[in-house]
């Protein structure tokens, strides 16, 4: 269809997180299978949902012994990007709701749900900026700032 295009894309992210005293800890590299609906809108807007299955590569199996999805993730996120002319450049901007829901290796929840609202900024050639923080609500407030590429 015009409009609509489906995809399924294996991803690498390269994660750390904070302490409580606010020091770095150690990264983690977290693998999944991620498939992506797109809605091409008026006016170069798209709204997209996807959803995919990740865990932390080689971790999985060593933290439980009842399989290789202890660490496993369920990540869904609905987002809708627009795009405008700054300086004679394309800036891209997107709203995510991106959902996480840890799954055990018998597919139950393990511990609670986690959400993050972020905004991410694509000017021109440059890195997207993604500004982040976590839902309303949730147990863990968390505020994140990340660069990423695709290849």
């Amino acid at each position: 269809m015009p409009n609509l295009s489906w995809s399924v894309a294996p991803q690498l992210r390269l994660e750390a997180t904070a302490d409580a005293q606010g020091l770095p800890t150690a990264p983690a590299l977290n693998g999944a299978l991620q498939q992506e609906l797109t809605l091409s809108l008026p006016g170069q807007a798209k709204l997209v949902a996807s959803v995919g299955l990740g865990d932390r590569l080689g971790v999985g199996s060593l933290a439980s012994p009842s399989g290789a999805l202890a660490g496993a993730t369920l990540r869904s996120r609905v987002s809708l990007a627009g795009q405008a002319m700054l300086s004679g450049a394309p800036l891209r901007m997107e709203l995510q709701l991106t959902a996480f829901r840890p799954v055990a290796a018998e597919h139950g929840p393990t511990r609670a749900n986690a959400c993050d609202l972020a905004l991410l900024l694509h000017w021109g050639d440059t890195a997207p900026l993604r500004l982040a923080g976590s839902c309303p609500g949730d147990a863990v407030r968390r505020v994140t700032l990340g660069l990423s590429t695709s290849f």
